[in-house]
């Protein structure tokens, strides 16, 4: 309807005619987990180069009173992602970027569609690393993995997702911002806003960059199968 082709047009002038996909051949690799058990189906697929864009298309959606459906590397197994024929899927694919690696702070600020493997990979430079594992390490990303709390494979040594993330900015429901990309330990100013938004699986904000706490490499590990 008209409506739809509105929102489209101004979708297209937010994030650029390229990045608003709508034809079917263009969202198909967008619409299904990676095992192909869940195929959804979306008005169109957007993807936003950083928080402003992603703001934006949030206020435009609320304001016109069309759904969204974030994801992220769409690893989950649960059909999380797996958005209806009204939906617009938002897909944080663009926003891939490690912004920074503090060392001596052992921290990381990254996009949230940075996948895990590369995070890894940089930290590994300095001796670090995320402190979270998880087979799925190539394709999940850290929004997803902190939407979902993940757990992965280190958690009894270094807890899960929540117990990574310093600091967190997401995009709210009306398109506003909250951020807090603190990257200190010790925070005890009010309330620890970002940890509503870590396990939420994106239905209270969607996460578009977070501090990651590192840890140092161990000297040697050991796998024990029981």
């Amino acid at each position: 309807g008209r409506a739809v082709s509105d929102l489209i047009e101004t979708l297209r002038a937010i994030v650029g005619a390229s990045h608003c996909l709508v034809a079917a051949d263009d969202t198909a690799p967008y619409l299904t987990d990676w095992r192909g058990r869940y195929t959804g189906a979306a008005q169109a697929v957007i993807l936003p180069a950083d928080t402003a864009e992603v703001a934006a298309v949030v206020a435009i959606c609320h304001r016109l009173g069309f759904s969204i459906v974030p994801e992220g590397g769409r690893t989950g197994l649960v059909g999380g992602t797996c958005a209806t024929p009204a939906d617009i899927v938002l897909s944080l694919s663009r926003m891939s970027r490690i912004e920074s690696i503090y060392p001596a702070e052992r921290a990381a600020v990254v996009e949230a569609g940075v996948p895990l493997e590369a995070l890894q990979t940089a930290a590994l430079v300095h001796r670090l690393e995320p402190g979270i594992d998880l087979a799925a390490r190539g394709s999940a990303t850290i929004g997803g993995m902190i939407s979902t709390n993940a757990g992965g494979i280190m958690a009894f040594r270094y807890g899960v997702m929540r117990h990574r993330i310093l600091g967190l900015e997401a995009v709210l429901p009306d398109g506003s911002i909250y951020s807090d990309l603190t990257r200190v330990v010790k925070n005890t100013a009010g309330y620890d806003l970002k940890q509503l938004f870590i396990g939420a699986e994106g239905t209270l904000g969607i996460v578009t960059r977070a501090v990651v706490k590192l840890e140092p490499v161990p000297d040697a590990t050991a796998t024990i199968l029981l």
